[in-house]
């Protein structure tokens, strides 16, 4: 009975102290990482991220990926609602009614069901097969899209698959740096993009003629955006230097304009200027549905910066989780969640209002 006892004892000794060799017991395993405050979901993919667009309601997210695979989100819980691949996906946009969305790749058009993601529609685009697009932009009400080719912009009637209109920008620089050197007004009357002469053109969509011009530098790149009352045009600048330039003369890099177009023709920023130093380009920039913040990410930059428009000045910057270059930053059309894509497999969804709350120091 004793010798029963004294086993006991010592089974019991063992189990505590993680063994007989003086070890105390085990390391509780590290707690998980804390999610940064503001972040509302990371939505994982199997490939990079070439576009994103929100459904008008804000509630769910479409992306498309370089490996021709087209997903849905659901904004609010981050889980994916359902997937299909299409060769050659390129841009995407949600249609106006939220119950189609509208992809393109280099030779057409597909229309596709949500949230079943059926394919409805291909509308063969009149000789774009014999292009070489380079960028791509639907207009707000889904009927039109607009490509950027080296010299000339293509814009297609979407149910006909007709050409509408040909806008020649003649010989010269074409951008190369950024991913939205042209930008539709929230009502589709303006249509403003970079021109081969070192320039920025205004064209009313209606007669497709220019409604107003203006120089903005030698060898720059623009990243256009227009705030959700069409009354600003944000316009962030990259400067495309010659190698053997001096590093110290890219202080001055990464200015964004504010062109107030109810009141001024494109002479000079009247709606104010806002600095993104660091002496990086400003790569892509997007509006609040409120129009009070607008968001900015900079050329081989990880940091997205948020500016308060009326005073002009940047009032928060933050880091997303995931690694790599940023590429977009877009605002969802109600609220404010913005949505970060770049290099990585990821898109991040941030809630700005949360982003906001955090003291300057932390």
């Amino acid at each position: 009975m004793k010798r029963q006892m004294f086993v006991t004892v010592i089974a019991l000794t063992v189990g505590l102290s993680g063994g007989l060799g003086g070890r105390t017991r085990a390391e509780d395993p590290p707690a998980a990482a804390a999610r940064p405050v503001g972040l509302v979901s990371v939505l994982k993919h199997d490939d990079t991220v070439v576009s994103s667009d929100f459904s008008p309601d804000g509630k769910t997210l479409v992306t498309t990926t370089a490996g021709s695979e087209i997903r849905l989100w659901d904004v609010a819980t981050g889980k994916e609602l359902g997937r299909a691949k299409i060769p050659r996906l390129g841009r995407v946009v949600f249609l106006p009614s939220g119950r189609m969305v509208i992809v393109s790749d280099r030779f057409a058009v597909h229309l596709l069901t949500v949230p079943e993601l059926t394919l409805e529609k291909t509308v063969t685009l009149e000789g774009k097969d014999a292009l070489r697009p380079r960028w791509m932009l639907f207009s707000p009400d889904g009927k039109t899209e607009a490509v950027r080719f080296r010299s000339s912009i293509f814009v297609w009637d979407l149910s006909s698959g007709k050409i509408r209109h040909r806008i020649e920008l003649g010989h010269g620089r074409f951008p190369v740096a950024t991913e939205s050197p042209m930008a539709y007004s929230p009502d589709g009357k303006v249509f403003a993009a970079q021109n081969s002469k070192d320039g920025l053109t205004l064209w009313d969509t209606r007669t497709w003629q220019e409604k107003q011009g203006a120089t903005v530098g030698k060898s720059t790149d623009l990243c256009l955006a227009f705030s959700p009352d069409g009354r600003f045009l944000a316009i962030g600048r990259i400067h495309i230097w010659p190698i053997h330039v001096d590093p110290v003369s890219l202080e001055q890099e990464g200015p964004i304009d504010l062109w107030d177009l109810s009141i001024n023709p494109l002479e000079a920023p009247q709606g104010g200027m806002m600095w993104h130093g660091e002496g990086q380009g400003v790569l892509g920039l997007s509006f609040s549905a409120d129009g009070k913040i607008l968001a900015s990410i900079a050329r081989f930059s990880r940091d997205v910066k948020l500016w308060d428009v009326a005073r002009r000045r940047n009032v928060r910057t933050f880091t997303p989780g995931s690694s790599g270059m940023l590429w977009n930053v877009e605002f969802s059309p109600v609220g404010r969640i913005l949505a970060v894509r770049g290099e990585w497999q990821t898109v991040e969804l941030w809630d700005v209002d949360e982003l906001l709350k955090i003291a300057p120091d932390q």
